[in-house]
């Protein structure tokens, strides 16, 4: 372990002391966060893959952070499956920047996520599924700006981004399938990323008081699917995106004081299905398909 690792003040957890805490459990664990509110927990750069029986999972389900910032920068998770599912991570700064999961199973359903920014910037996401289906994102920004996903399953269903504003761009993404139905958006951006090799799902998902950005976003020849998809007062804009060989379903979306723009777009031979939408305002002003 490296001296930054180690335990940087009698304020915070980090480094050694963290991983034994953690280790005794989450009753345990929970009760030490619960008696000193406010504490930094600081596993950056830890290797979990060398820690405890590398047959059992790396477990910190229905664990409780606390008020305090939440470092998880750089940490190597191996192989094994990774679960915070049902985690609260309180009301600090979470910061997974640079983390590298494996081609385990990742599993961060039902977390809470509080006021803080959630940064999940230069992620690695290895090939197994990686779920973070009905968690609640707070008001902190949540930032997986250049993360990687790798070529499992990536579910987002039915979270709750309502509240901040969300940033996907720039992903390398090599999974088969993405998927955000019945999610609950404000702002999100997925400029810059690339989906090309990935059917994209947002049926029944909720856009409201903010815009749906896929700016210079590439889609390739799967499904790009947004069918009931409701956006109130909240655009959703591809401007210079490229399309392939795809079905773009757009049927049953409803646009209340919000417009739906093609601007520049590419498109491959694609089908568009917009039967049933209801618009305020559709702008098409592509700048080539496919014959």
């Amino acid at each position: 372990m490296s001296s930054q690792n180690q335990q940087k003040s009698k304020h915070d957890l980090g480094g050694a002391a963290a991983i034994e805490l953690w280790q005794k459990g989450k009753y345990e664990w929970n009760t030490w966060i619960t008696n000193n509110p406010g504490r930094t927990v600081d596993f950056s750069g830890c290797d979990f893959s060398n820690v405890g029986d590398p047959s059992e999972d790396i477990s910190f389900s229905d664990y409780y952070f606390g008020t305090g910032d939440v470092s998880f920068k750089g940490v190597k998770f191996g192989d094994r499956d990774v679960d915070f599912s049902g985690t609260n991570f309180g009301d600090g700064e979470i910061n997974f920047e640079g983390a590298k999961f494996g081609d385990g199973q990742c599993n961060f359903e039902r977390t809470i996520f509080g006021t803080g920014e959630v940064n999940f910037s230069k992620t690695c996401f290895g090939n197994g599924r990686t779920n973070f289906s009905y968690a609640n994102f707070g008001t902190g920004d949540l930032i997986f700006t250049e993360a990687s996903f790798g070529k499992g399953e990536f579910l987002f269903i039915e979270a709750n981004f309502r509240q901040s504003s969300t940033y996907f761009n720039a992903l390398k993404c090599e999974a088969g399938l993405v998927t955000f139905v019945s999610a609950k958006f404000s702002y999100a951006s997925f400029a810059k990323t690339d989906f090309s090799k990935s059917d994209i799902a947002f049926f029944d998902a909720e856009f409201v008081d903010g815009a749906a950005d896929f700016l210079e976003t590439q889609f390739g020849n799967g499904n790009v699917n947004f069918n009931n998809a409701k956006f109130i007062n909240s655009h959703i804009l591809f401007y210079r995106s490229h399309f392939g060989d795809c079905a773009i379903n757009l049927s049953r979306c409803q646009f209340e004081d919000a417009e739906a723009l093609f601007i520049e777009t590419n498109f491959g031979d694609c089908t568009l299905r917009l039967e049933q939408a209801k618009f305020t305002a559709l702008v098409f002003k592509p700048s080539s398909f496919k014959r």
